[in-house]
């Protein structure tokens, strides 16, 4: 995750000097490198197993010669700051420390992605109507209750062995799967006289 929007804070200037050098934002998980300087992690990370060297020095550098600062760390955890969508009517205030939490599980107006994999994005208010449309949410299917994904269902319902039919000869509803077996003594399936193979041309009913 990259740095903190410097507009949620409440007392910006006070966070000028925390920005991290690869994402130009306020330092998020703040992290030194071997020659003193200061990133988010996630972003010093990304760039060191890319160029292998300090952005700012040029200087050789590895993952493993990364420290997290947990003092630094703690300070600017404990600064206040409100929801970056105030903007957009959320009220929200309190303490950086808070804020992930407060977007992800809370604000309105935040954008996710679908916990489904169905690659979707949509903010959390809609997240109710995304879930009566999206296409991995499990349904039970209507007839034999066998759990389905939506995108599936269709397919599982046109094979479903409980789902009704009607016999195609004499009009009863049955389960699809029991058809063949029912056709095979059903009254009104036409069928040939026994001796078709002597030259006899009739086809009726069985009954």
């Amino acid at each position: 995750m990259a740095g903190f929007e410097r507009e949620i804070f409440e007392e910006p200037e006070a966070v000028d000097r925390f920005s991290c050098p690869c994402c130009l934002l306020v330092i998020n998980d703040w992290t030194i490198d071997s020659c003193g300087h200061s990133f988010c992690y996630d972003c010093i990370v990304q760039w060191v197993r890319v160029y292998a060297k300090c952005p700012i020095s040029k200087a050789y550098l590895n993952v493993g010669q990364l420290i997290k600062h947990p003092q630094l760390n703690g300070e600017l955890s404990k600064s206040k700051v409100r929801c970056i969508h105030k903007e957009k009517g959320c009220e929200w205030k309190g303490l950086l420390e808070d804020y992930s939490r407060h977007l992800t599980e809370e604000c309105e107006n935040e954008s996710t992605s679908c916990s489904l994999g169905c690659e979707q994005t949509f903010i959390l208010k809609t997240k109710s109507q995304h879930e009566k449309e999206c296409p991995n949410v499990v349904l039970s299917c209507e007839f034999c209750s066998k759990k389905t994904r939506r995108c599936d269902m269709p397919t599982h319902v046109n094979a479903c062995p409980l789902r009704p039919v009607a016999c195609p000869a004499c009009n009863e509803s049955l389960p699809m799967g029991e058809v063949e077996g029912h056709l095979n003594l059903c009254s009104k399936v036409k069928i040939a006289c026994v001796h078709a193979e002597f030259g006899c041309k009739w086809i009726n009913c069985r009954d």
